[in-house]
């Protein structure tokens, strides 16, 4: 439906006319680099596994 629209935008490299999709997080987002952003997730996929394994470690 909108197909020509932003291929025409594609063309002009005007981006007020193609789908640019941010997510449902779009207000969480901060000005900072990738590797920033991979090591957060990265840190915050640590605490989780230490969580779980003391959790496990209860359990038993």
């Amino acid at each position: 439906m909108t197909r020509d629209i932003r291929q025409a935008a594609a063309k002009a490299n005007n981006p007020e006319y193609m789908s640019l999709w941010a997510g449902q997080g779009l207000r969480l987002a901060t000005d900072r680099s990738a590797a920033a952003t991979v090591k957060q997730t990265i840190d915050q996929a640590n605490v989780l596994v230490k969580l779980i394994f003391n959790l496990r470690r209860v359990g038993d």
